[in-house]
Protein backbone atom coordinates (compact mmCIF):
# COMPACT_ATOMS: atom_id res chain seq x y z
CA UNK A 1 0.00 0.00 0.00
CA UNK A 2 2.89 2.35 0.80
CA UNK A 3 4.42 1.83 -2.62
CA UNK A 4 1.07 2.46 -4.29
CA UNK A 5 0.55 5.64 -2.26
CA UNK A 6 4.00 6.90 -3.20
CA UNK A 7 3.33 5.92 -6.78
CA UNK A 8 0.11 7.96 -6.73
CA UNK A 9 1.93 11.04 -5.44
CA UNK A 10 4.67 10.67 -8.02
CA UNK A 11 2.17 10.00 -10.78
CA UNK A 12 0.04 12.99 -9.80
CA UNK A 13 3.05 15.28 -9.96
CA UNK A 14 4.19 13.68 -13.20
CA UNK A 15 0.67 14.05 -14.63
CA UNK A 16 0.64 17.78 -13.99
CA UNK A 17 4.06 18.18 -15.52
CA UNK A 18 3.17 15.90 -18.42
CA UNK A 19 0.08 17.99 -19.22
CA UNK A 20 2.25 21.09 -19.03
CA UNK A 21 4.86 19.41 -21.22
CA UNK A 22 2.29 18.47 -23.86
CA UNK A 23 0.83 21.99 -23.86
CA UNK A 24 4.29 23.55 -24.06
CA UNK A 25 5.16 21.15 -26.86
CA UNK A 26 2.12 22.22 -28.86
CA UNK A 27 3.12 25.86 -28.43
CA UNK A 28 6.67 24.97 -29.41
CA UNK A 29 5.50 23.08 -32.51
CA UNK A 30 3.49 26.07 -33.70
CA UNK A 31 6.44 28.36 -32.97
CA UNK A 32 8.93 26.23 -34.86
CA UNK A 33 6.55 25.83 -37.81
CA UNK A 34 6.28 29.62 -38.04
CA UNK A 35 10.03 30.09 -37.64
CA UNK A 36 10.84 27.52 -40.32
CA UNK A 37 8.57 29.26 -42.81
CA UNK A 38 9.58 32.86 -42.05
CA UNK A 39 13.35 32.30 -41.86
CA UNK A 40 15.54 30.92 -44.60
CA UNK A 41 17.49 27.72 -43.97
CA UNK A 42 20.73 29.56 -43.13
CA UNK A 43 19.00 31.86 -40.62
CA UNK A 44 17.36 28.82 -39.05
CA UNK A 45 20.87 27.45 -38.58
CA UNK A 46 21.95 30.76 -37.01
CA UNK A 47 18.99 30.58 -34.63
CA UNK A 48 20.10 27.09 -33.63
CA UNK A 49 23.61 28.46 -33.03
CA UNK A 50 22.20 31.19 -30.75
CA UNK A 51 20.38 28.46 -28.85
CA UNK A 52 23.68 26.61 -28.43
CA UNK A 53 25.32 29.69 -26.90
CA UNK A 54 22.38 30.27 -24.55
CA UNK A 55 22.44 26.63 -23.44
CA UNK A 56 26.19 26.80 -22.85
CA UNK A 57 25.84 29.70 -20.44
CA UNK A 58 22.84 28.05 -18.79
CA UNK A 59 24.78 24.83 -18.24
CA UNK A 60 28.07 26.40 -17.22
CA UNK A 61 26.67 29.31 -15.24
CA UNK A 62 24.41 27.48 -12.79
CA UNK A 63 27.16 25.16 -11.44
CA UNK A 64 24.43 22.46 -11.32
CA UNK A 65 23.14 24.14 -8.15
CA UNK A 66 19.43 23.95 -9.12
CA UNK A 67 19.60 20.15 -8.78
CA UNK A 68 21.27 20.57 -5.40
CA UNK A 69 18.47 22.93 -4.37
CA UNK A 70 15.81 20.37 -5.34
CA UNK A 71 17.52 17.54 -3.47
CA UNK A 72 18.38 19.45 -0.30
CA UNK A 73 15.08 21.31 0.00
CA UNK A 74 13.14 18.05 -0.55
CA UNK A 75 15.26 16.18 2.00
CA UNK A 76 14.94 18.89 4.65
CA UNK A 77 11.20 19.28 4.10
CA UNK A 78 10.80 15.49 4.26
CA UNK A 79 12.74 15.44 7.53
CA UNK A 80 10.78 18.36 8.98
CA UNK A 81 13.63 20.85 8.69
CA UNK A 82 11.95 23.85 7.06
CA UNK A 83 14.51 26.25 8.56
CA UNK A 84 17.34 24.29 6.96
CA UNK A 85 15.48 24.27 3.63
CA UNK A 86 15.11 28.05 3.88
CA UNK A 87 18.82 28.41 4.47
CA UNK A 88 19.68 26.22 1.49
CA UNK A 89 17.47 28.16 -0.85
CA UNK A 90 18.41 31.68 0.16
CA UNK A 91 22.13 30.96 0.16
CA UNK A 92 21.87 29.47 -3.32
CA UNK A 93 19.85 32.40 -4.67
CA UNK A 94 22.48 34.93 -3.62
CA UNK A 95 25.11 32.94 -5.47
CA UNK A 96 22.77 32.54 -8.43
CA UNK A 97 22.42 36.30 -8.89
CA UNK A 98 26.19 36.67 -8.98
CA UNK A 99 26.61 33.82 -11.45
CA UNK A 100 23.90 35.17 -13.75
CA UNK A 101 25.53 38.61 -13.77
CA UNK A 102 28.96 37.19 -14.58
CA UNK A 103 27.57 35.09 -17.45
CA UNK A 104 25.76 38.07 -18.94
CA UNK A 105 28.89 40.21 -18.89
CA UNK A 106 30.99 37.42 -20.42
CA UNK A 107 28.48 36.86 -23.24
CA UNK A 108 28.48 40.58 -24.07
CA UNK A 109 32.28 40.74 -24.05
CA UNK A 110 32.56 37.73 -26.36
CA UNK A 111 29.83 38.86 -28.77
CA UNK A 112 32.04 39.70 -31.74
CA UNK A 113 34.14 36.49 -31.93
CA UNK A 114 31.05 34.35 -31.27
CA UNK A 115 29.17 36.09 -34.08
CA UNK A 116 32.08 35.63 -36.47
CA UNK A 117 32.57 31.92 -35.75
CA UNK A 118 29.04 30.67 -35.10
CA UNK A 119 26.89 33.02 -37.18
CA UNK A 120 29.26 33.61 -40.07
CA UNK A 121 29.85 37.38 -39.91
CA UNK A 122 30.61 40.23 -37.49
CA UNK A 123 27.37 41.96 -38.52
CA UNK A 124 25.48 39.55 -36.27
CA UNK A 125 27.24 40.89 -33.14
CA UNK A 126 24.08 42.79 -32.17
CA UNK A 127 22.28 39.45 -31.80
CA UNK A 128 24.85 38.29 -29.25
CA UNK A 129 24.53 41.61 -27.43
CA UNK A 130 20.79 41.02 -27.07
CA UNK A 131 21.42 37.43 -26.06
CA UNK A 132 23.59 38.63 -23.17
CA UNK A 133 20.49 40.22 -21.60
CA UNK A 134 18.59 36.96 -21.87
CA UNK A 135 21.52 34.98 -20.47
CA UNK A 136 21.15 36.74 -17.11
CA UNK A 137 17.51 35.64 -16.85
CA UNK A 138 18.10 32.16 -18.27
CA UNK A 139 20.80 31.41 -15.68
CA UNK A 140 18.84 32.82 -12.74
CA UNK A 141 15.46 31.20 -13.51
CA UNK A 142 16.46 27.58 -12.67
CA UNK A 143 17.44 28.62 -9.13
CA UNK A 144 13.89 29.77 -8.41
CA UNK A 145 12.39 26.81 -10.32
CA UNK A 146 14.50 24.48 -8.19
CA UNK A 147 12.84 25.94 -5.10
CA UNK A 148 9.37 25.19 -6.49
CA UNK A 149 10.37 21.62 -7.32
CA UNK A 150 12.00 21.10 -3.95
CA UNK A 151 8.77 22.16 -2.24
CA UNK A 152 6.97 19.76 -4.61
CA UNK A 153 4.65 22.55 -5.73
CA UNK A 154 4.16 20.82 -9.04
CA UNK A 155 1.01 22.75 -9.91
CA UNK A 156 2.77 26.10 -9.61
CA UNK A 157 5.88 24.78 -11.31
CA UNK A 158 3.85 23.44 -14.23
CA UNK A 159 1.85 26.67 -14.50
CA UNK A 160 4.90 28.91 -14.51
CA UNK A 161 6.68 26.68 -17.01
CA UNK A 162 3.69 26.70 -19.36
CA UNK A 163 3.33 30.47 -19.09
CA UNK A 164 7.04 30.79 -19.81
CA UNK A 165 6.65 28.78 -23.01
CA UNK A 166 3.52 30.62 -24.17
CA UNK A 167 4.94 34.11 -23.61
CA UNK A 168 8.40 33.30 -24.98
CA UNK A 169 7.11 31.76 -28.20
CA UNK A 170 4.13 34.07 -28.74
CA UNK A 171 6.19 37.25 -28.52
CA UNK A 172 8.83 35.72 -30.80
CA UNK A 173 6.22 34.80 -33.42
CA UNK A 174 4.59 38.23 -33.30
CA UNK A 175 7.97 39.85 -33.73
CA UNK A 176 8.77 37.58 -36.68
CA UNK A 177 5.47 38.43 -38.35
CA UNK A 178 6.36 42.07 -37.75
CA UNK A 179 9.49 41.63 -39.84
CA UNK A 180 12.07 41.79 -37.02
CA UNK A 181 13.75 38.51 -38.00
CA UNK A 182 16.22 36.94 -35.56
CA UNK A 183 16.18 40.09 -33.44
CA UNK A 184 12.46 39.59 -32.85
CA UNK A 185 13.01 36.00 -31.73
CA UNK A 186 15.47 37.23 -29.10
CA UNK A 187 12.92 39.78 -27.89
CA UNK A 188 10.55 36.87 -27.32
CA UNK A 189 13.18 34.96 -25.35
CA UNK A 190 13.84 37.96 -23.11
CA UNK A 191 10.18 38.72 -22.38
CA UNK A 192 9.35 35.07 -21.68
CA UNK A 193 12.33 34.47 -19.39
CA UNK A 194 11.65 37.73 -17.52
CA UNK A 195 8.01 36.77 -16.92
CA UNK A 196 8.87 33.31 -15.58
CA UNK A 197 11.73 34.58 -13.42
CA UNK A 198 9.63 37.28 -11.74
CA UNK A 199 6.72 34.93 -11.03
CA UNK A 200 8.94 32.11 -9.73
CA UNK A 201 10.83 34.58 -7.55
CA UNK A 202 7.60 35.94 -6.06
CA UNK A 203 6.38 32.44 -5.16
CA UNK A 204 9.59 31.03 -3.73
CA UNK A 205 10.80 34.10 -1.85
CA UNK A 206 7.43 34.28 -0.10
CA UNK A 207 7.54 30.56 0.74
CA UNK A 208 11.05 30.84 2.19
CA UNK A 209 10.52 34.15 3.99
CA UNK A 210 11.54 34.42 7.63
CA UNK A 211 14.65 33.88 9.67
CA UNK A 212 16.96 31.38 8.06
CA UNK A 213 19.24 28.93 9.76
CA UNK A 214 22.94 28.99 9.05
CA UNK A 215 23.57 27.14 5.82
CA UNK A 216 26.99 27.11 4.23
CA UNK A 217 27.22 26.68 0.50
CA UNK A 218 29.82 23.98 0.97
CA UNK A 219 27.29 21.16 1.23
CA UNK A 220 25.48 22.35 -1.89
CA UNK A 221 28.69 22.65 -3.86
CA UNK A 222 29.90 19.28 -2.60
CA UNK A 223 26.79 17.68 -4.06
CA UNK A 224 26.72 19.71 -7.26
CA UNK A 225 30.43 19.71 -8.17
CA UNK A 226 30.62 16.26 -9.80
CA UNK A 227 27.17 16.83 -11.22
CA UNK A 228 28.40 20.09 -12.71
CA UNK A 229 31.22 18.32 -14.51
CA UNK A 230 28.78 15.77 -15.89
CA UNK A 231 26.39 18.59 -16.89
CA UNK A 232 29.12 20.26 -18.89
CA UNK A 233 29.94 16.95 -20.48
CA UNK A 234 26.25 16.43 -21.16
CA UNK A 235 26.04 19.81 -22.85
CA UNK A 236 28.87 18.98 -25.19
CA UNK A 237 27.41 15.53 -25.79
CA UNK A 238 24.14 17.05 -27.00
CA UNK A 239 25.81 19.93 -28.84
CA UNK A 240 28.99 18.55 -30.39
CA UNK A 241 27.09 17.35 -33.44
CA UNK A 242 25.79 20.86 -34.14
CA UNK A 243 29.13 22.57 -33.50
CA UNK A 244 30.82 20.14 -35.86
CA UNK A 245 28.12 20.65 -38.47
CA UNK A 246 28.89 24.38 -38.30
CA UNK A 247 32.60 23.63 -38.62
CA UNK A 248 32.38 20.98 -41.35
CA UNK A 249 29.22 21.85 -43.28
CA UNK A 250 27.91 25.34 -42.41
CA UNK A 251 24.72 27.02 -41.23
CA UNK A 252 22.52 25.63 -44.03
CA UNK A 253 23.14 21.99 -43.08
CA UNK A 254 22.54 22.87 -39.43
CA UNK A 255 19.26 24.41 -40.57
CA UNK A 256 18.29 21.05 -42.09
CA UNK A 257 19.31 19.14 -38.96
CA UNK A 258 17.53 21.51 -36.56
CA UNK A 259 13.95 20.27 -37.23
CA UNK A 260 14.98 16.73 -36.29
CA UNK A 261 16.59 17.92 -33.05
CA UNK A 262 13.59 20.15 -32.28
CA UNK A 263 11.03 17.39 -32.84
CA UNK A 264 13.14 15.04 -30.76
CA UNK A 265 13.22 17.70 -28.03
CA UNK A 266 9.44 17.49 -27.78
CA UNK A 267 9.83 13.88 -26.67
CA UNK A 268 12.45 14.94 -24.15
CA UNK A 269 9.86 17.19 -22.48
CA UNK A 270 7.96 14.05 -21.50
CA UNK A 271 10.89 12.40 -19.73
CA UNK A 272 11.86 15.75 -18.20
CA UNK A 273 8.36 16.06 -16.75
CA UNK A 274 8.56 12.58 -15.28
CA UNK A 275 12.02 13.22 -13.88
CA UNK A 276 10.94 16.53 -12.35
CA UNK A 277 8.24 14.70 -10.38
CA UNK A 278 10.27 11.60 -9.51
CA UNK A 279 13.47 13.25 -8.27
CA UNK A 280 11.98 15.29 -5.39
CA UNK A 281 9.95 12.29 -4.22
CA UNK A 282 12.96 9.98 -4.30
CA UNK A 283 15.03 12.57 -2.44
CA UNK A 284 12.32 12.95 0.21
CA UNK A 285 12.10 9.18 0.70
CA UNK A 286 15.86 8.88 0.87
CA UNK A 287 15.92 11.61 3.53
CA UNK A 288 13.24 9.83 5.58
CA UNK A 289 13.96 6.12 5.19
CA UNK A 290 17.27 5.72 3.40
CA UNK A 291 18.33 3.84 0.30
CA UNK A 292 16.13 0.81 0.83
CA UNK A 293 12.97 2.83 0.23
CA UNK A 294 13.84 3.75 -3.35
CA UNK A 295 13.65 0.40 -5.13
CA UNK A 296 9.87 -0.01 -5.17
CA UNK A 297 9.09 3.51 -6.35
CA UNK A 298 11.83 3.33 -8.99
CA UNK A 299 10.49 0.08 -10.44
CA UNK A 300 6.87 1.24 -10.47
CA UNK A 301 7.84 4.59 -12.02
CA UNK A 302 9.93 2.94 -14.73
CA UNK A 303 6.97 0.82 -15.73
CA UNK A 304 4.88 3.88 -16.57
CA UNK A 305 7.78 5.61 -18.29
CA UNK A 306 8.03 2.63 -20.65
CA UNK A 307 4.28 2.33 -21.23
CA UNK A 308 3.96 6.04 -22.08
CA UNK A 309 7.24 7.05 -23.71
CA UNK A 310 8.12 4.07 -25.93
CA UNK A 311 4.95 4.20 -28.08
CA UNK A 312 5.26 7.97 -28.45
CA UNK A 313 8.87 7.65 -29.64
CA UNK A 314 8.05 4.83 -32.07
CA UNK A 315 5.00 6.74 -33.25
CA UNK A 316 7.02 9.88 -34.02
CA UNK A 317 9.61 7.76 -35.82
CA UNK A 318 7.10 6.07 -38.11
CA UNK A 319 5.31 9.36 -38.90
CA UNK A 320 8.49 11.43 -39.27
CA UNK A 321 7.90 12.39 -42.91
CA UNK A 322 4.27 13.54 -42.58
CA UNK A 323 5.08 15.33 -39.30
CA UNK A 324 7.93 17.30 -40.89
CA UNK A 325 5.98 17.97 -44.08
CA UNK A 326 3.00 19.29 -42.13
CA UNK A 327 4.79 21.44 -39.61
CA UNK A 328 7.96 22.73 -41.28
CA UNK A 329 7.40 22.05 -44.98
CA UNK A 330 8.73 19.79 -47.71
CA UNK A 331 12.07 21.63 -47.77
CA UNK A 332 13.09 19.76 -44.60
CA UNK A 333 12.41 16.17 -45.68
CA UNK A 334 16.11 15.38 -45.24
CA UNK A 335 15.47 15.68 -41.49
CA UNK A 336 13.25 12.57 -41.49
CA UNK A 337 15.94 9.90 -41.25
CA UNK A 338 17.87 11.69 -38.46
CA UNK A 339 14.60 12.02 -36.55
CA UNK A 340 13.87 8.28 -36.90
CA UNK A 341 17.36 7.42 -35.61
CA UNK A 342 17.02 9.68 -32.58
CA UNK A 343 13.51 8.47 -31.69
CA UNK A 344 14.30 4.76 -31.80
CA UNK A 345 17.52 5.10 -29.78
CA UNK A 346 15.75 7.12 -27.09
CA UNK A 347 12.85 4.67 -26.91
CA UNK A 348 15.22 1.81 -26.08
CA UNK A 349 16.98 3.83 -23.35
CA UNK A 350 14.16 5.90 -21.81
CA UNK A 351 14.72 4.10 -18.49
CA UNK A 352 17.63 6.50 -18.03
CA UNK A 353 15.24 9.01 -16.42
CA UNK A 354 14.66 6.52 -13.58
CA UNK A 355 18.23 5.26 -13.26
CA UNK A 356 19.70 8.77 -13.17
CA UNK A 357 17.22 10.10 -10.62
CA UNK A 358 17.76 7.16 -8.25
CA UNK A 359 21.51 7.79 -8.36
CA UNK A 360 20.96 11.54 -7.90
CA UNK A 361 18.71 10.99 -4.90
CA UNK A 362 21.43 8.88 -3.26
CA UNK A 363 24.08 11.49 -4.03
CA UNK A 364 26.00 9.25 -6.43
CA UNK A 365 26.80 12.15 -8.76
CA UNK A 366 30.33 11.05 -9.70
CA UNK A 367 28.79 8.29 -11.84
CA UNK A 368 27.63 10.92 -14.33
CA UNK A 369 31.13 12.30 -14.74
CA UNK A 370 32.43 8.88 -15.71
CA UNK A 371 29.48 8.29 -18.04
CA UNK A 372 29.99 11.71 -19.58
CA UNK A 373 33.68 11.13 -20.28
CA UNK A 374 33.02 7.78 -21.96
CA UNK A 375 30.14 9.25 -23.96
CA UNK A 376 32.16 12.28 -25.04
CA UNK A 377 34.90 10.04 -26.42
CA UNK A 378 32.28 8.05 -28.33
CA UNK A 379 30.62 11.24 -29.56
CA UNK A 380 33.80 12.83 -30.90
CA UNK A 381 34.89 9.62 -32.61
CA UNK A 382 31.57 9.01 -34.35
CA UNK A 383 31.04 12.70 -35.20
CA UNK A 384 34.38 13.18 -36.93
CA UNK A 385 33.92 9.88 -38.70
CA UNK A 386 30.34 10.33 -39.89
CA UNK A 387 29.36 14.01 -40.19
CA UNK A 388 31.72 14.82 -43.05
CA UNK A 389 30.48 11.84 -45.07
CA UNK A 390 26.78 11.66 -44.10
CA UNK A 391 25.93 15.19 -42.93
CA UNK A 392 22.88 15.39 -40.69
CA UNK A 393 22.35 11.60 -40.80
CA UNK A 394 25.90 11.08 -39.53
CA UNK A 395 25.26 13.57 -36.73
CA UNK A 396 22.13 11.64 -35.72
CA UNK A 397 24.03 8.34 -35.66
CA UNK A 398 26.71 9.90 -33.46
CA UNK A 399 24.07 11.20 -31.05
CA UNK A 400 22.34 7.81 -30.99
CA UNK A 401 25.61 6.21 -29.91
CA UNK A 402 25.87 8.78 -27.13
CA UNK A 403 22.30 8.09 -26.00
CA UNK A 404 23.04 4.38 -25.70
CA UNK A 405 26.29 4.84 -23.78
CA UNK A 406 24.81 7.51 -21.49
CA UNK A 407 22.21 4.99 -20.38
CA UNK A 408 24.40 1.90 -20.23
CA UNK A 409 27.02 3.25 -17.82
CA UNK A 410 24.69 4.54 -15.03
CA UNK A 411 22.43 1.49 -15.42
CA UNK A 412 25.41 -0.84 -14.99
CA UNK A 413 26.55 1.04 -11.87
CA UNK A 414 23.09 1.00 -10.33
CA UNK A 415 22.57 -2.67 -11.07
CA UNK A 416 26.01 -3.73 -9.81
CA UNK A 417 26.13 -1.62 -6.66
CA UNK A 418 22.53 -1.71 -5.47
CA UNK A 419 20.80 -4.51 -7.39
CA UNK A 420 18.00 -2.05 -8.13
CA UNK A 421 16.86 -1.24 -11.60
CA UNK A 422 13.98 -0.73 -13.95
CA UNK A 423 11.07 -3.00 -14.90
CA UNK A 424 12.62 -4.76 -17.89
CA UNK A 425 9.54 -6.89 -18.48
CA UNK A 426 7.47 -3.74 -19.00
CA UNK A 427 10.12 -2.38 -21.37
CA UNK A 428 10.10 -5.53 -23.51
CA UNK A 429 6.30 -5.62 -23.72
CA UNK A 430 6.12 -1.93 -24.57
CA UNK A 431 8.76 -2.28 -27.31
CA UNK A 432 6.93 -5.26 -28.83
CA UNK A 433 3.56 -3.48 -28.69
CA UNK A 434 5.08 -0.29 -30.11
CA UNK A 435 6.72 -2.22 -32.95
CA UNK A 436 3.34 -3.73 -33.87
CA UNK A 437 1.87 -0.22 -33.77
CA UNK A 438 4.65 1.16 -35.99
CA UNK A 439 4.19 -1.59 -38.59
CA UNK A 440 0.44 -0.94 -38.62
CA UNK A 441 0.91 2.80 -39.15
CA UNK A 442 3.54 2.21 -41.83
CA UNK A 443 1.05 -0.05 -43.64
CA UNK A 444 -1.62 2.65 -43.42
CA UNK A 445 0.77 5.16 -44.98
CA UNK A 446 1.50 2.78 -47.85
CA UNK A 447 -2.21 2.47 -48.58
CA UNK A 448 -2.92 6.20 -48.37
CA UNK A 449 -0.07 8.65 -47.85
CA UNK A 450 -0.77 12.29 -47.00
CA UNK A 451 0.52 14.70 -44.42
CA UNK A 452 -3.07 15.76 -43.76
CA UNK A 453 -3.91 12.26 -42.51
CA UNK A 454 -1.57 12.55 -39.51
CA UNK A 455 -4.43 12.42 -36.99
CA UNK A 456 -5.75 9.28 -38.68
CA UNK A 457 -2.31 7.66 -38.38
CA UNK A 458 -2.25 8.58 -34.69
CA UNK A 459 -5.68 7.03 -34.13
CA UNK A 460 -4.77 3.83 -35.98
CA UNK A 461 -1.51 3.60 -34.05
CA UNK A 462 -3.23 4.15 -30.70
CA UNK A 463 -5.75 1.36 -31.33
CA UNK A 464 -2.98 -0.98 -32.49
CA UNK A 465 -0.84 -0.25 -29.42
CA UNK A 466 -3.67 -0.79 -26.93
CA UNK A 467 -4.68 -3.98 -28.70
CA UNK A 468 -1.12 -5.26 -28.53
CA UNK A 469 -0.93 -4.43 -24.80
CA UNK A 470 -4.06 -6.52 -24.23
CA UNK A 471 -2.67 -9.49 -26.16
CA UNK A 472 0.63 -9.25 -24.26
CA UNK A 473 -1.21 -8.87 -20.91
CA UNK A 474 0.99 -5.85 -20.18
CA UNK A 475 -1.54 -4.08 -17.92
CA UNK A 476 -2.86 -5.18 -14.52
CA UNK A 477 -5.34 -4.09 -11.87
CA UNK A 478 -2.78 -1.96 -10.03
CA UNK A 479 -2.29 0.14 -13.15
CA UNK A 480 -5.95 1.04 -13.22
CA UNK A 481 -6.05 1.65 -9.46
CA UNK A 482 -3.34 4.21 -9.98
CA UNK A 483 -5.28 5.86 -12.81
CA UNK A 484 -8.44 5.89 -10.67
CA UNK A 485 -6.56 7.74 -7.93
CA UNK A 486 -5.57 10.43 -10.44
CA UNK A 487 -8.90 11.15 -12.14
CA UNK A 488 -12.12 12.64 -10.70
CA UNK A 489 -14.62 10.19 -9.23
CA UNK A 490 -17.09 10.95 -12.03
CA UNK A 491 -14.65 9.40 -14.51
CA UNK A 492 -14.05 6.16 -12.63
CA UNK A 493 -16.55 4.40 -14.89
CA UNK A 494 -14.28 5.18 -17.84
CA UNK A 495 -11.34 3.62 -16.01
CA UNK A 496 -13.42 0.56 -15.15
CA UNK A 497 -14.45 0.19 -18.78
CA UNK A 498 -10.86 0.51 -19.92
CA UNK A 499 -9.80 -2.11 -17.37
CA UNK A 500 -12.35 -4.59 -18.73
CA UNK A 501 -11.27 -3.90 -22.29
CA UNK A 502 -7.50 -4.05 -21.78
CA UNK A 503 -6.97 -6.77 -19.14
Amino acid sequence: MGELSSGVRVARGASLLLVQGVASSLVGVVYFAVVARLLNVADLGRLSALGLVSSLFLTAGTLALPSAIVKNVSEHVGGGGLDEARGVFRSAIRLGVGLATACSILCFAASRPLASYLLGADEYTVLLNLLSLDVFLAVLLPFFSGGLQGLQWFGWFAGVTLLHSVVRHSVAMLALWGGLGLTGVLYGWIVGDLTATLLSAALTLRAFAGKKSGQALRSLLHYSSPLYVSSLLGYFLTSTDRYLILLLAGQAVLGIYSPAVTAFGVLALITNAMGSAIFPKLSEMFGRWGRGSLGGVAKVSSRYVFLVYVPLAFGLAVTARPVLALFVGDAFMESALPLVILCVSSALTCGVVIVNNVLLAMGRTTVFTAAGLVSLAVDLGFSFLLIGALGSTGAALARAAVILVSYAVPAWVLRRAYCQGVDHAALIKSVVASSIMALTVAGAQLVWSSKYLLLLYVAVGGVAYLGALRVLKALNRDDFKLVSALVPAKLHWVVDLAEKALT
